[in-house]
């Protein structure tokens, strides 16, 4: 064999044992490099695991004060904000004497707004000329104190819900709130 020949065979061979040296370490890293980011705990047979929601955690008053410290806030800025949902109840209910709000036990933020069904039959808004969902996004505008939500949220609302049931006597209109595309809790 000359020297060329011999030259460009060593050339090869070490350029194939290099690369079969390469594939198999890319092969075999990932083993020493597991993520357990994928695995699942296990529950125990007979132990579910339980709902926890931090707000309804009595022993957890300081984790909140913390996260609202960290945040930039204080139980000041929690009782101005529900200062300011009694404030457009009452503003509410001097245009709508009859109406009623309920709270929400967990978050204090009105869960149900309707005219009081003991007191006869009323009226949020009077007669609509728009979709349900427009009468209900306008209805937000004009209680944003109540509801928390200001013009440009309302306008951002998705509509998820707008029709009559079959027999023609009750209207639904749902609107939800998403933040960068991800339903907000308990924003419907």
């Amino acid at each position: 064999m000359n020297k060329k020949t011999r030259s460009k065979f060593s050339v090869s061979v070490i350029s194939i044992s290099a690369l079969l040296a390469l594939a198999s370490a890319l092969l075999i890293a990932p083993a020493f490099f597991a993520s357990k980011a994928g695995s699942v705990t296990k529950v125990p047979a007979g132990k579910a695991l339980g709902y926890y929601d931090i707000r309804q955690d009595k022993g957890a008053s300081d984790k909140i004060a913390g996260f609202r410290a960290r945040s930039g806030r204080s139980a000041v800025n929690v009782q101005a904000a529900r200062d300011e949902m009694a404030r457009g109840q009452s503003e509410l209910k001097q245009k709508v004497p009859t109406a009623r709000v309920e709270y929400n036990d967990t978050m204090h933020i009105p869960e149900v707004i309707g005219p009081d069904p003991t007191q006869g039959r009323a009226s949020l808004t009077g007669q609509a000329n728009s979709s349900r969902a427009e009468t209900l996004r306008s209805f937000a505008k004009e209680n944003s104190t109540l509801i928390g939500v200001g013009d440009a949220q309302a306008d951002a609302l998705t509509v998820t819900t707008d029709y009559t049931n079959p027999k023609g006597d009750l209207s639904f209109a749902s609107l939800e709130q998403h933040i960068n595309g991800i339903l907000y809790f308990r924003a419907r």
